[in-house]
């Protein structure tokens, strides 16, 4: 494929920058500060996302990804890495790019990987989405973390300000009552991007869940302020 189908590839694949403005998103802006933090937190992750889209192969993505500032790299890789579990869920893929992150730079970013192959879990018909029989037992669960925070972050009113939870996840049966746990602490994790870093606001959205759900909310956004 020629670099212009590549960058074409790109503009189709990759959501809108303007997806990851706090405004459109409806989320809280306690400053001005706080806003660029965030949105500039979304705007390295889709970065990561398309420059994965653009190259030829996970490999040729690095020079681009080790060029992000080193505080908002992890989530360029995150973004990554759901790029990664999208391609090779494509017919004729050849389903070697994300291995191919994760044996290069991005071997750096594990935890974030896998939070990024819940993104895509989130995005793909259950049919695409990618194996988990060989991920790291423990490290695993993060990808159902990272699959909570994309339901938080993109249907807010359902999963945040409804307290909506999944029957049936796409997780094993025998795995179910920590697999809502893990979820959770995802969902906990975007609440500190819907109340806008405002301690106050993220705490009455926490408080508006029912009691049993919100240790494993403020797991999240625990990690989330750090």
């Amino acid at each position: 494929m020629t670099a212009g189908l590549r960058a074409l590839r790109r503009r189709i694949l990759t959501p809108a920058l303007s997806s990851t403005s706090l405004e459109v998103r409806g989320f809280r802006k306690k400053n001005p500060t706080a806003q660029e933090l965030l949105e500039t937190v979304g705007r390295s992750f889709l970065e990561g996302y398309g420059r994965i889209v653009e190259a030829p192969d996970s490999q040729a993505a690095e020079p681009r990804l080790e060029a992000i500032p080193r505080e908002f790299r992890g989530f360029a890789y995150e973004g990554a890495a759901m790029a990664c579990s999208i391609m090779d869920a494509l017919p004729g893929s050849g389903g070697r790019r994300l291995s191919g992150l994760l044996a290069g730079r991005g071997g750096a970013h594990t935890y974030m990987a896998y939070v990024g192959i819940g993104w895509a879990m989130a995005r793909l018909p259950r049919m695409l989405h990618p194996g988990t029989e060989d991920a790291d037992p423990l490290l695993r669960w993060l990808i159902l973390d990272g699959y909570g925070f994309h339901q938080a972050y993109f249907h807010t009113d359902r999963y945040v300000r409804g307290q909506h939870r999944e029957r049936k996840l796409p997780w094993p049966e025998d795995q179910a009552s920590y697999a809502q746990r893990a979820v959770d602490q995802g969902i906990g994790r975007a609440l500190w991007f819907v109340g806008g870093t405002d301690v106050d606001a993220v705490l009455a959205l926490v408080d508006a869940f029912p009691p049993a759900r919100r240790g494993d909310l403020f797991s999240g956004v625990g990690l989330a302020a750090t």
